[in-house]
């Protein structure tokens, strides 16, 4: 648990080199990535399919195509947040969702991916899938953090667009 705080506390001092900030927006951006979970969304999808009246068990698939969407929505709403108050510049909103909008979409489809990979391989043997998790969680990490990076670039490459020279 200390490594894994480590390597997220890394990536938030990697995440103010590229775009410099204050400690307490660091405190803030760690207190979003921790909040933001899968719990949240499956929580809130089967509220919401039991508030309108749906037998869960009857609708699996809407059931995982709702929570997918609404940790989608999770997600680009939470990295828009992130790109917008945590640089030390002002950054505009409409800004930060774009780049949230696509950096959200490939997060989402990239966990997608691990939570699917990380089933197979806990599938294929006790041990050795038990055994398997440590190095694909430490593969998800970092390709999440790479794309959250990439994603603040983009943030700063859409905030700076007019004011690049083509000529």
């Amino acid at each position: 648990m200390v490594q894994i705080i480590a390597g997220m506390s890394e990536g938030c001092f990697s995440l103010c080199e590229l775009c410099p900030c204050h400690l307490k927006t660091v405190v803030v951006h760690l207190v979003l990535m921790l909040g933001y979970n899968a719990f949240l969304e499956k929580l809130l999808c089967s509220l919401s399919l039991k508030f309108i009246g749906l037998d869960i068990q009857e609708f699996r698939f809407l059931k995982t195509l709702l929570s997918w969407l609404l940790f989608s929505a999770v997600a680009i709403f939470t990295i828009s947040a992130m790109f917008k108050y945590i640089p030390a510049v002002k950054v505009e909103y409409r800004y930060a969702l774009r780049s949230a909008l696509m950096t959200g979409i490939v997060f989402t489809c990239f966990q997608y991916i691990y939570l699917e990979t990380q089933l197979f391989v806990s599938r294929l043997n006790a041990v050795y899938g038990v055994l398997a998790a440590i190095p694909l969680f430490m593969i998800w990490l970092n390709v999440s953090w790479q794309i959250i990076m990439y994603g603040c670039m983009l943030c700063r490459a859409f905030h700076n667009a007019d004011d690049y020279n083509l000529d």
